[in-house]
């Protein structure tokens, strides 16, 4: 799991670059968050070998993300900054999957060793397992993973 934190905020930094990227939507198009605005909330629980983890990006594109072992009950925090580019595809991926009509599956699920999902996106949050997840947040979760 240390490899995994690490790989993501070497990857974070990596696509960050440095070249100037406009920080206002397009026109006509206010409700969407700037890049410096963009702020998600994700966490990912369960599984066979439960690892949890909860990635959360807030305003300026400063990430952090938190695990918690299986076998070492010690929570790891590592604080990266998300690139631009990183940020433009999630933006993306959650605005075409219309996550603001995405709706939380009814319960826990029927699946004892499934992963089970939150996700917080501006003042919306949809919960689901693994077998219950939605098809069009496919984009989205791939990202986030």
């Amino acid at each position: 799991m240390k490899r995994f934190a690490t790989a993501l905020a070497c990857l974070a930094v990596a696509a960050g670059g440095s070249a100037a990227v406009a920080e206002t939507p397009p026109d006509g198009d206010e409700s969407r968050p700037t890049v410096a605005e963009f702020a998600i909330t994700y966490e990912r629980s369960g599984g066979l070998s439960p690892m949890p983890y909860r990635l959360a990006i807030r305003p300026g594109r400063h990430g952090t993300l938190t695990t918690k072992g299986a076998l070492d009950e010690r929570s790891r925090t590592v604080r990266f900054r998300v690139g631009r580019r990183t940020v433009e595809r999630l933006r993306g991926a959650l605005e075409g999957a219309g996550f603001a009509t995405v709706t939380s599956a009814p319960g826990p699920g029927a699946c004892a060793d499934c992963y089970f999902y939150s996700i917080r996106y501006e003042g919306d949050e949809v919960s689901f397992s693994e077998v219950e997840r939605p098809r069009r947040l496919r984009a989205t979760l791939a990202l986030l993973d």
